[in-house]
């Protein structure tokens, strides 16, 4: 399932991406989007990081 969620969240942002290079018309539309989007990649991957290991911990505590 965690692969499944990766795998949507990382094609709604290509699709995201896409739409935004798609849609500027001058390069000032675009100024500063390469710094925005890996700030929210790396939030994104932080939380991605903190759902896993959380989903994990609370997964091995059920089993004992």
């Amino acid at each position: 399932m965690v692969i499944v969620f990766t795998m949507l969240i990382i094609n709604l942002s290509a699709v995201m991406h896409n739409k935004k290079v798609d849609r500027s018309y001058e390069p000032a539309d675009l100024r500063g989007y390469t710094v925005k989007t890996t700030i929210m990649a790396v939030l994104a991957g932080i939380g991605m990081a903190v759902a896993v290991i959380l989903f994990s911990f609370f997964k091995v505590l059920s089993n004992i």
